[in-house]
């Protein structure tokens, strides 16, 4: 599913952040490469697709706005979005886990139970 937004302030801030928690692991990430993966883990191809969608539609309800089903769903599949860019499932989750701004991620105890890696995120 395609999460979409107004402007590009949460998916910046988003962005930023995540950056910030990969280096805290002690790894590198470039910012531009935070907001691809950003905009992948909500269902858009880079940032760029997103990027052009800004605006363009209502914008959808943050995460903490949702019922519950519909927020597992967005769970799922920002983990598997987290997953297919390098970052292994037990990142992933600390990533959504930790990181929030305004209604968005910070998923708290919504939480799947995986071994952790060592990081691997790409530059």
């Amino acid at each position: 599913m395609k999460i979409y937004f107004n402007e590009d302030k949460v998916v910046k801030r988003l962005a930023r952040k995540l950056k910030r928690q990969v280096e805290a692991w002690g790894d590198e990430i470039y910012y531009n490469t935070a907001l691809t993966v950003v905009a992948r883990a909500l269902g858009h191809d880079d940032y760029p697709a997103l990027y052009a969608t800004f605006g363009m539609t209502d914008g959808s309800l943050s995460d903490a706005e949702v019922d519950a089903v519909e927020r597992g769903k967005r769970f799922r599949q920002y983990l598997e979005g987290l997953s297919q860019n390098d970052f292994s499932l037990a990142e992933a989750e600390e990533v959504l886990t930790k990181i929030r701004v305004g209604g968005w991620w910070g998923f708290g105890t919504e939480r799947s139970e995986q071994p952790t890696g060592q990081s691997s995120v790409g530059r």
